[in-house]
């Protein structure tokens, strides 16, 4: 008889991101289109990609919409970074994601933050754009 191995790890982590598949909001969607422009070799901070979403002060907000992205191998999200040059969170790990920033041309310090953050930002030179929530509470 074959044992069922349960789930365990990075797996768990899979399972979970699949199950948040199931819904993504409206706003999800605009954070995740504005993320795609990020190019490979160039970062950018929560707090700036909140702002280019019309978010204010919604770092927490693109850390958690970073944590649930169903698309992590088209979707960028491993190119969101602390505005402190720290390298932040990441579902696969913060050792992942710093290889793969390395792979894409960032360096990194000894004390692990990003070596001339200003030089590797991207920045979205758009209109900001507001949203409402489903309890109808605007979003700036």
């Amino acid at each position: 008889m074959t044992k069922v191995k349960k789930p365990h790890g990075t797996d768990k982590k899979i399972i979970h991101k699949q199950q948040q598949q199931q819904h993504i909001s409206a706003l999800d969607q605009k954070v995740y289109t504005l993320l795609a422009k990020v190019p490979k070799g160039r970062v950018t901070t929560y707090g700036e990609l909140a702002k280019a979403a019309g978010i204010k002060n919604g770092q927490r907000v693109i850390g958690r919409i970073m944590g649930k992205n169903p698309y992590p191998g088209i979707i960028p999200c491993h190119r969101v970074v602390m505005s402190t040059g720290q390298i932040g969170g990441y579902a696969y790990g913060a050792d992942v994601k710093e290889k793969m920033l390395i792979s894409e041309g960032i360096n990194f310090t000894v004390s692990k933050k990003i070596a001339g953050i200003k030089d590797s930002m991207y920045t979205f030179g758009q209109a900001r754009v507001r949203y409402k929530t489903a309890h109808g509470t605007n979003i700036p």
